[in-house]
């Protein structure tokens, strides 16, 4: 089976409708826990762009 955007894409491509949103199981684990501080480095790296940006006088 193809990826479902994929099979939208393919439906908007030829003029049919394209297939309606279907639910999904989301199953959470241990893996979804070690991501969150991946989330933590691009609000740090944005942070310290607003500190320096505002630091220097820059909007």
């Amino acid at each position: 089976m193809r990826n479902p955007p994929v099979r939208a894409l393919g439906a908007l491509w030829r003029g049919t409708h394209v297939p309606r949103v279907a639910p999904v199981a989301h199953t959470a684990d241990v893996a979804d826990l070690l991501t969150l501080p991946a989330l933590l480095l691009p609000l740090w790296l944005g942070r310290a762009r607003c500190r320096r940006a505002s630091a220097t006088g820059l909007r």
